[in-house]
């Protein structure tokens, strides 16, 4: 979804495509996206230095898909704005298409969330639902100073607002990490 002209190449693709939007809590994501990077060996710069510099990288790289883009490894901040994205998202296909869910509903509320999956894509729901299950994560970084996930929340704050408006949640603890709301 956050990369240009995607939504558009999709519908070509398949106009009557149903679309799962999971987004996460800007900061945790920006977060998990750098200790992604950093384990794959595409990121060598501390997390401050990655922030400071993520707007100059993305600039460079702006309209090149490439693998190695930076557009794909150091969107640490600018991949949390989702407003933009779901603005784009909604010009290409119908609200009915789309659904979006928080990932701490999936985390908190497994199945009840992955009921609202099923029933979505209008398939039957399984008796008994596939048990919770972590399937991917990195330990808890203790090396990512508060100042920066403060940081992002607040480069986030403007579309964290939008994003409420946009799909009726209650963003509050969002904007609680960015130190408003």
């Amino acid at each position: 979804m956050y990369l240009p002209g995607v939504p558009e190449r999709i519908r070509r693709y398949n106009p009557a495509m149903k679309l799962i939007l999971l987004l996460r809590e800007p900061s945790d994501r920006a977060l998990s996206h750098y200790a992604h990077s950093r384990r794959h060996h595409r990121e060598r710069l501390p997390f401050p230095l990655a922030l400071m510099l993520e707007q100059r990288r993305l600039a460079r790289d702006w309209g090149d898909f490439d693998w190695n883009s930076s557009l794909r490894w150091h969107s640490y901040t600018d991949r949390g704005r989702y407003s933009p994205q779901i603005r784009e998202m909604s010009a290409q296909f119908a609200a009915e298409q789309m659904l979006f869910l928080k990932t701490e509903e999936l985390v908190n509320d497994h199945d009840r969330c992955l009921g609202r999956v099923f029933r979505f894509l209008g398939v039957e729901v399984p008796d008994p639902l596939p048990p919770h299950e972590v399937v991917h994560t990195s330990e808890r970084r203790h090396w990512a100073p508060a100042f920066c996930r403060r940081w992002v929340a607040r480069q986030c704050y403007e579309s964290t607002l939008e994003l409420e408006g946009l799909t009726g949640w209650d963003l509050s603890r969002w904007k609680h990490a960015a130190g408003g709301g």
